[in-house]
């Protein structure tokens, strides 16, 4: 395993090919005469690309070879940025936090869009990310938007992803087809920006905006939002928090240089000149060695070449330009007023200027936009233009959802398509009310009525003498009838048969059809009766109860004939016939199995006519074991491995259990069983319970409701498949550590509900030894492999609950010899021990983002202003919880949830001296009465811990202010099974709560028994529910303020305090210069560590101190400290996860 890890670490690593280094990239300012200077640049090879002009000059992006070229040409040229990557980096990159901030702000101010986030690339989308979009929204819209599909693959072998949305996404309707591509460039990452934007706001509006609706229901809309995909991860690689300059796909040119430019690879006018193109190379805009000689171009010709597009935008960046065809020379197209036309409506929304590339740009050959439109032979005539979104090629963050917004509505007017989709691209509305009638005579006829349409689907009219109306007779075309005639007659039919008729509307000039309509009739005879309804199960140990209801009226409508019974079948087999009116029954097959049953209606005629059957139940009759163990499907093998081994002893030991790879094996509720054992195997082949499986939201009702989970598995607790991220360990409240750490120890003392931590992080080989302790149980325990142990407990929620983790009995080493677990002995509290509060699989996005919306998980969140900036605020129940960041927000609150541990009830707790000098160590008492508690807790009896903690320390990790003490505490003297909470941690680096409180303590208790407390003393608050764990704290009565942009002492913002920092202040009391951004951080207080409301020498000491690890010094004239408690060293900080 560990060399396996080491192996996908450097197979995901930003590593770059070993022959190339990457460029740098300059904005430079050439200084003109006359645009026509340009194209003897460009023909001596310099592939100018995205120009920005003045009255005298243009301002371009220029690589080394590029500026070779300049120089040699003799223009006068500034270099305005020397290096763009470098400029992003200090300029425009915006750290995590601020991120965080930025979104909650665009999302206020731009509400139309809310699927759409930032991503992890200077707030773009890596390509990754790109494709769990892609799967994101079909998983939430699957009537509406496709599975990516791929139209091809890159140079280097990566997919180049395509969607199509529509109203019937997986059906290929006939309706006119648009085309948006992105990413041509893969510098231009806002191109992909502004479709992903564009594409959730078609599926979020879609029904309820009447544009959208009409859009989505009438066109086929095709998206390919990373085309370049190759050049992109390249950028990402080299520069992965964005600010990546490479531009041309990833081809070995042979001779050191790398790149086709896909935009100058296209068949159409291709190699015209070398001024729209270049044949060098290593030029920027470098056409490759043949019309589409890039798999990449070719992947988009014979896409283009297999469907029907009638127009297409490629969006780039930048320029704020919209330019259409012709590229390759300064003309016209035959076309132009209809490219006219639609740029006019699209510009009039964002003002961007529009026109021809040799009137916007310079002329550009092999473009896509020519071959689109001008290539006519392989396929038709597609109006495609080019948008240049934005004021550069990476945007600042904030400027990516405004330039999106801002092709909202050119993107609608050219599905639209006004001016080049007419009514022959458009289908025929179909028929309405299709209704049909028999008179029952012999031979039997069937007459056919309808109104016909009066229009097109884009509501052009339709006139009588322009259709038909086709009909087909189950399956067959029997008849076209003119429109107008609205009614038809099927004559020779058989007596007592039922038919299925379709009906559709076909236009005569373009022989374009509707959507088909229609019903099935019985002919003659008697009408078949329409099936009973609502059928429904009720199953005993010994019997299945059924109940329905009658049919109302014949299949086809007509008042029902006199029925003769009812059928009822089990398994398809016909078991007993009850009268009309009679709607129940009761079935004694033989115990312990799974049925199915249906019911029929049955008429009077001869012979009898029978309904379809109705809906079907399943029932398990028998006596339901207690528990289940769920054994999910996986590649590896080993959960049937570990399934066989739980329900072997649980068996063995007397315990009622059934073992199933459907979790709905005796019916769809849960509440039956007293214990679900979950088997899901191991990672990376381990079963999945998957946003919208059935199984998730079945397990979280079975345990809200109260019921008991036990999971089991090998390093798959933490994954989370759509966001590689956690999926079930934090809502279990499991604490992991790192392979090999040894921080998986029972709790001495206590019975089968101790407290574990939890070893599994996703990488580890196999579990930390665990050996039993005096005290403590180990139900399950493997006889060959020691480092393999039994089910785990861990406390959680509402009064100490917990539940049981099983680790896989094969065995978490690679491809482990089968292992027999040894038989133990089952405590009969297994049966009987409480389970966990909520289950709960990754939630919705509309639950996840923006981390301020209310959720089931996160009752109140506030975002506000503290006085250095944005902070977070978490309310509830009277605790407030407050961060500089979201992550440290989310860690603090999934604190609470884990780090709780069977103990007793507290009595109160009394608040530190209100007058602590600033910067002494702060002091309070905690009385803890365990003498009520549950055995055998009650042993403790009563004791006093002392907690002291030093402020001056604190304000290291992100606090301003001096944390004055505690209120007192909510409980219940009488409570049992309670909790006492309290946090430490290292004072260096921790997050979240831990940035709260950073807490030393002695706990004074029975002799004998300090070494049992310390492990319970790793939380904040005491509590005897959840319910009561939330009001128990209250942090200097809300008025703590977090530092915004990170650490105290932190000047250059580099995310720790050391001696750089203290240089840094030392300089800046010496009021010698210094950086922009090391100033903005320390007018913000950054630099006052001492709190005294400025930054001097003392800080920079007190800083250097710090770095040095020597003692704090306090500023000249701190008071004298009272006496305090002696406190501990500092704890570790805990290694808890977050999402």
């Amino acid at each position: 395993m560990p060399e396996l890890i080491l192996a996908l670490a450097l197979a995901f690593s930003p590593v770059l090919h070993a022959q190339e280094a990457p460029d740098t990239y300059r904005e430079v300012r050439v200084y003109i005469s006359s645009r026509a200077e340009i194209a003897a640049l460009q023909e001596a090879g310099m592939g100018l690309d995205h120009l920005h002009f003045g009255e005298n000059y243009f301002d371009a992006v220029l690589n080394s070879q590029q500026l070779e070229v300049l120089k040699s040409s003799g223009k006068q040229f500034d270099i305005l940025i020397d290096d763009l990557s470098a400029y992003y980096d200090q300029n425009l990159r915006m750290s995590t936090e601020e991120l965080n901030t930025l979104q909650i702000e665009m999302k206020t101010r731009y509400p139309a869009v809310e699927g759409f986030e930032f991503g992890s690339m200077g707030g773009y989308y890596t390509f990754a990310e790109v494709v769990t979009e892609l799967d994101s929204m079909r998983l939430l819209y699957p009537n509406l938007i496709s599975v990516k599909q791929s139209i091809g693959s890159s140079i280097e072998g990566r997919p180049i992803w395509m969607v199509k949305i529509s109203d019937n996404p997986d059906v290929d309707e006939g309706e006119p087809e648009v085309l948006y591509t992105a990413l041509h460039h893969a510098r231009e990452p806002q191109s992909m920006a502004t479709l992903l934007y564009f594409m959730y706001y078609l599926l979020e509006h879609y029904g309820a905006d009447p544009e959208v609706t009409f859009l989505v229901n009438n066109r086929e809309l095709y998206f390919v939002p990373v085309y370049n995909v190759d050049g992109y991860v390249y950028n990402q690689q080299t520069n992965p928090n964005g600010g990546g300059y490479w531009r041309k796909n990833r081809r070995n040119n042979g001779n050191g240089s790398f790149g086709v430019d896909l935009n100058r690879n296209y068949g159409y006018q291709w190699g015209y000149d070398n001024s729209g193109s270049s044949p060098t190379p290593s030029s920027e805009t470098y056409r490759g060695t043949a019309p589409f000689s890039e798999p990449e171009t070719q992947a988009v010709r014979d896409f283009c070449n297999a469907r029907q597009f009638k127009l297409a935008l490629n969006y780039h960046t930048h320029g704020d330009l919209l330019i259409y065809p012709w590229g390759y020379i300064n003309a016209l197209t035959p076309d132009h007023p209809q490219f006219l036309s639609l740029a006019v409506a699209m510009t009039q929304y964002n003002g961007y200027s529009h026109g021809n590339s040799s009137q916007l740009l310079y002329p550009v050959n092999g473009g896509s936009d020519d071959w689109m439109y001008g290539e006519q032979t392989s396929k038709g005539k597609i109006f495609s233009m080019t948008p240049e979104v934005g004021p550069s090629f990476w945007p600042s963050p904030s400027q990516i959802y405004p330039l999106a917004q801002e092709n909202l509505i050119p993107n609608l007017l050219l599905a639209r398509g006004e001016g080049v989709i007419t009514a022959d691209d458009l289908d025929p509305l179909p028929p309405g009310n299709v209704t049909a009638y028999s008179d029952y005579t012999t031979p039997a006829s069937m007459l056919l009525n309808w109104d016909d349409p009066t229009s097109l689907a884009g509501g052009d009219p339709l006139l009588p003498s322009q259709f038909t109306i086709e009909v087909e007779r189950d399956g067959a075309f029997i008849a076209a009838v003119p429109g107008g005639a609205e009614q038809y007659t099927d004559a020779g039919l058989n007596d007592g048969q039922l038919y299925t008729y379709t009906l559709y509307t076909k236009v005569i000039a373009t022989d374009s059809t509707s959507e088909s309509v229609g019903a099935a009739w019985h002919a003659g005879g008697s009408p078949i009766p329409a099936a009973p309804t609502n059928l429904a199960c009720t199953a005993s140990a010994t019997s299945a109860s059924l109940t329905w209801n009658d049919p109302a009226a014949q299949e086809d409508g007509t008042p029902l004939d006199d029925l003769d019974h009812i059928s009822i079948y089990r398994n398809g087999n016909p078991v007993a016939n009850v009268a009309p009116g009679v709607q129940s029954y009761t079935d004694a097959p033989p115990p312990g199995f799974t049925y199915t049953y249906t019911v029929a209606a049955v008429d009077n005629e001869t012979p009898p006519n029978a309904s379809a059957p109705s809906n079907a139940v399943e029932c398990f009759v028998g006596t339901t074991p207690a528990f289940l163990v769920w054994v999910g499907p996986d590649a590896s093998g080993e959960s049937a491995a570990s399934g066989d081994s739980i329900f072997a002893a649980l068996v063995a030991n007397g315990v009622s259990a059934f073992m199933s790879n459907d979790l709905f094996e005796f019916g769809a509720n849960l509440s039956i069983y007293e214990g679900i054992f979950v088997v899901l195997g191991i990672f990376p082949n381990n079963h999945e319970i998957a946003a919208g499986d059935p199984e998730g939201p079945a397990l979280q009702a079975y345990l809200q409701n109260g019921g008991r989970l036990y999971l089991e598995g090998g390093d798959c607790f933490n994954y989370d498949p759509e966001i590689g991220g956690y999926n079930i360990r934090p809502w279990f409240g499991l604490n992991d550590g790192p392979d090999g750490s040894d921080d998986v120890v029972g709790v001495t003392g206590l019975n089968d509900l101790s407290a574990f931590s939890f070893p599994y992080a996703g990488e580890s080989s196999w579990m930390d030894e665990l050996q039993p302790q005096s005290g403590t149980i180990s139900i399950w325990k493997n006889s060959q492999n020691a480092d393999i142990s039994g089910v785990f407990k861990a406390n959680y929620g509402n009064g100490g609950k917990s539940i049981g983790v099983v680790p896989s009995f094969g065995g978490l080493v690679d491809n482990p010899a089968p292992l027999n677990p040894e038989k133990r002995t089952v405590p009969v509290n297994i049966a009987g021990s409480p389970g966990m509060e909520t289950f709960k699989i990754r939630p919705p996005r509309e639950e996840r983002e923006p981390f301020v919306k209310k959720a089931a998980w996160y009752p109140e969140l506030k975002r506000e202003r503290n006085v250095y900036g944005e902070g977070y605020r978490f309310t509830a129940g009277g605790i407030e919880l407050l961060a500089n960041t979201k992550e440290d927000l989310m860690a603090a609150y999934l604190d609470m949830l884990e780090y709780s541990s069977g103990l007793g009830a507290v009595a109160g707790m009394v608040s530190a001296p209100a007058q602590t000098p600033q910067g002494c160590p702060v002091t309070a008492e905690i009385k803890v009465d365990m003498s009520q508690a549950l055995p055998p807790n009650n042993y403790l009896g009563s004791f006093t811990a002392t907690l002291t903690w030093n402020p001056a320390l604190l304000q290291y990790t992100g606090n301003s202010g001096m944390l004055s003490g505690f209120t007192s505490m909510i409980n219940d003297s009488n409570a049992v099974n309670g909790s006492l909470l309290f946090n430490g941690a290292s004072v260096n680096g921790a997050t979240g709560m831990m940035d709260l409180l950073h807490v030393y303590f002695t706990p004074v208790g029975p002799a004998g028994n300090t070494a049992a407390l310390d492990l319970e003393f790793l939380a904040m608050v005491a509590a005897t529910t959840f319910t009561d764990l939330m009001p128990a704290l209250t942090v200097n009565d809300g008025n703590t303020t977090i530092t915004e942009g990170g650490l105290l002492g932190d000047v250059n913002g580099d995310q720790q305090a050391n001696s750089t920092d203290a240089l840094l202040i030392l300089s800046y009391d010496a009021a010698l210069p210094l950086p922009q951004p090391v100033l903005d951080r320390i007018n913000a207080g950054l630099g006052d560590v001492d709190s005294n409301g400025s930054t001097t020498s003392t800080d920079g000491l007190i800083v250097l101190s710090y770095d040095a690890g020597l003692s704090i010094p306090f500023p000249v004239g701190q008071p004298v400290c009272p006496p305090a408690a002696s406190a501990r060293p500092a704890l570790p900080q805990s290694n808890f996860g977050s999402e």
